[in-house]
This record gives C-alpha cells, sequence and structure tokens, in this order.
C-alpha cells in the first residue's frame, strides 16, 4: 500500500488546485471568500475560511498555524499578490508546519513594491519602460516635461488598487490607467495619489493587448528552471489594462531567454510569473513586472505540458519533478464571463468583431472555470447565477419611491 501522499495547502484560484488535485494530491483551500469556487472543486478536500490576508491578521495566523499542526506536514502554495504578502511576512511562525518556497524576504518585499523594482531594473539593465515616481503633485510638475504622452499609471502594489474605494470609483480588475494628454494626467494622478499616493508613471510602450505575453516558471534553491512556459494574450478585461480572458502557448526563444536572464541575475527561487510587452516599433520585448508567484492562468501550462505546480510540490518534498518534453503551443485557455464583457468593450473600440472574436475560439481550448473532470465549479456558478435571475424576476423592478 503506497504511502499517502502530502497535502498541499492551495491559498489560490482554482488552476492551481486542479495543477495538483488531478495528480492526486489532497488539496486544502484556503480563501476569505465563502463562495470561493475552489471550494466546490472535487479536489478540495477541506475548505478553511480566513476572515482577511492582512499581513499582520492574527485571527487568520492562528487558523493556519491550527491547519498546520492537524496535518503535521503539507506544502503551501499561494499565486495572488494579498495571500503571497501574508505567507512572505509571517513565513517564520508558518514554516513550523508548512513547507514554504518563496523568494527571500528582501527579493519578495522587491518583487512586489513595483517603485522598488524598477529602480533595481534600471541598476540591472533590465528591459523595462522608462519609469517615474513622483512623491505628490508638486513632484509631478517638476517632472511633466520629462514625460511622453501616451503614458500610464499604475500602482506600486496591487493591493493598492483592489480597495473598495478604488475600485468604486475605476472598477474591478484595472492594473493601470492610460493617459494621453498633460492635463487629464494632472487630474487623475492628484485623484488617485489622493486615495492611494504611491503611484508610478510610465511610457508607454506601443502595441495592442495581443502584444502582451506571460512567462511561468518554476526555480529551485540553486536557481535553476525545472520547467516554463510562455503565453500571448489574446484579449484582456478591462481590456487594454487588466487581465487575460483569452491567451495561447507559444514559444517564444527571445523572450525565454529576457525573462530567465533576469531571473538568474537576481538569483531567485520559487515560483515566478513574468510580464512582457512586445515594442512595436522595433519588436524587442519590454519587462513590464515580476510577480514573485504563479499566475492565474497556471494550468494553462499544465494543459500544455509543463505542470509547474506539480514539479514545486515535488521539488519541495524531495522527489525529482519527471520532464516531459517541451510544452504544446496553440494551446488556448479562456475566462469565458470575463471574456464576453471584454468584446463588449473591443467591439466598441472596433478593434474586435463577433465574427473575429468567434474565429479567435477554434482549436485545442480550456476553460478557466469549466472542466469536464471537475464539473463542482461550473456548476455552483451556474446555480449562482440562476439563483440572482430567480431572486430578480421574483422581486421585480425597484419601487420607486414618492418624491
Amino acid at each position: 500500500m503506497s504511502p499517502k501522499p502530502m497535502p498541499a495547502v492551495v491559498l489560490g484560484e482554482i488552476g492551481l488546485v486542479r495543477c495538483l488535485g488531478e495528480w492526486g494530491v489532497p488539496c486544502v483551500v484556503v480563501a476569505c471568500n465563502k463562495d470561493h469556487l475552489a471550494f466546490a472543486s472535487r479536489y478540495c478536500v477541506e475548505s478553511v475560511l480566513v476572515p482577511s490576508f492582512d499581513p499582520d491578521c492574527r485571527e487568520t495566523l492562528d487558523l493556519l498555524l491550527k491547519l498546520g499542526k492537524k496535518l503535521g506536514k503539507a506544502v503551501l502554495f499561494c499565486n495572488g499578490e494579498p495571500d503571497f504578502l501574508f505567507v512572505s511576512k509571517n513565513r517564520d511562525r508558518l514554516s513550523s508546519h508548512f513547507i514554504i518556497d518563496l523568494p527571500s524576504e528582501k527579493q519578495a518585499d522587491l518583487l512586489v513594491d513595483k517603485g522598488l523594482f524598477y529602480q533595481t531594473g534600471e541598476e540591472y539593465g533590465f528591459p523595462i519602460p522608462r519609469t517615474w515616481q513622483p512623491n505628490d503633485p508638486a513632484e509631478l510638475e517638476a517632472i511633466l516635461s520629462e514625460i511622453s504622452f501616451p503614458c500610464i499609471l499604475k500602482p506600486t502594489q496591487q493591493v493598492f488598487w483592489k480597495t473598495p474605494s478604488f475600485q468604486k470609483r475605476y472598477g474591478v480588475g484595472m492594473k493601470a490607467l492610460q493617459v494621453n494628454r498633460p492635463e487629464t494626467l494632472r487630474s487623475l494622478f492628484y485623484d488617485i495619489w489622493s486615495l492611494h499616493p504611491r503611484v508610478l508613471i510610465q511610457e508607454y510602450i506601443p502595441g495592442g493587448d495581443d502584444h502582451l505575453y506571460f512567462f511561468d516558471t518554476y526555480l529551485n534553491a540553486r536557481s535553476e528552471p525545472l520547467g516554463y512556459f510562455i503565453a500571448r494574450r489574446i484579449r484582456t478585461y478591462p481590456i487594454h489594462c487588466g487581465i487575460s480572458t483569452l491567451a495561447v502557448t507559444v514559444h517564444d526563444p527571445v523572450i525565454a531567454k529576457a525573462a530567465l536572464r533576469v531571473l538568474h541575475s537576481i538569483e531567485y527561487r520559487g515560483a515566478a510569473h513574468l510580464d512582457f510587452k512586445l515594442d512595436s516599433r522595433d519588436g524587442s520585448p519590454r519587462l513590464l513586472e515580476i510577480n514573485p508567484r504563479f499566475g492565474l492562468a497556471i494550468d494553462l501550462g499544465a494543459r500544455a505540458g509543463v505542470n509547474l505546480p506539480m514539479r514545486a510540490y515535488l521539488a519541495q518534498i524531495g522527489r525529482a519533478p519527471h520532464f516531459k518534453g517541451d510544452y504544446r503551443a496553440g494551446m488556448k485557455w479562456i475566462d469565458t464571463k470575463s471574456d464576453l464583457k471584454a468584446l463588449q468593450c473591443y467591439r466598441k473600440t472596433e478593434e474586435w468583431t463577433l465574427s473575429s472574436w468567434f474565429r479567435s475560439l477554434r482549436g485545442p481550448k480550456m476553460f478557466r472555470i469549466w472542466n469536464t473532470r471537475d464539473p463542482g465549479p461550473a456548476l455552483t456558478a451556474t446555480c449562482r447565477f440562476l439563483k440572482r435571475q430567480l431572486r430578480r424576476w421574483i422581486g421585480g423592478p425597484p419601487s420607486k419611491t414618492a418624491p
């Protein structure tokens, strides 16, 4: 009788759970949202609800320590910025019960804080866009003549733009804002600065959303890659500045060489997700950011032939990962709900038509939520949608109050 595999405690999305669960790893899913779809996965052997992934949340730390004590030993995974920050800041306490493979705390702070990252990138000669970080509107005025337009605004940390106050004003999922004129930059910078003072201004790299690429990898303690895959984003939502809604695996040795050079130069270890954009002026890849974690579409690599979370799991429990051949190019990953929202916006800008959208879905594909081997999350999402529609239908239109 073979020994029971060591469990994985997953602070992440359904794709990460499936990468591990499909290979027989029992997954304990930890989330802040009681409606987290990974709770409905067949691979979720236990669900744990925590109040917050704020690094200083003692209740979450106590719940994880209690879970770790019960499990004996488990491998800890995360693939979101808030949960990564929580684990990184509490790694000393958590390592008594969990196997944790993250970059050093110094590297983690460097990569999560984009202001520090771009400063370091300039020192190392990384192919990054030109970046400014004014501390206040007065400093913005002093450097305004240096900035070329269009440019983009982005936060030093993505968590700053995930607050209710920001999302109410600018929308959910916004990673950057494009600005075309100096007067717009002044007003927008001041408005965002009043909410979250740490704002970056960055050179805009010309090219459409289909010029965006991401590179996912996992590097061992010797900074050796245990595999990687590259995907080209075809559409994003929000368009031009959001997350992938349709992506396809590609082979691009230029991007691979650039990504690995950057990671080796800082002696990186652990999971990494790098965003690039090909400059339409000369075709060169420009590094937009490094995220010290697996990306949202990590299961795209697994379906194409490179299961990075499973390789990371095996490496951390002391088993040599089995390397197959190269990954398959042309495999598509689709977030259907977000892609339909994106289509509505792209049609307004005339970048996509309904017929070109349908053509883009051709070929081998997988879906973010729907999976024939693990239908629970999709069925749960569908039931919730139908219940919301039924409540609206029963309740009727909102009543009008008398003046």
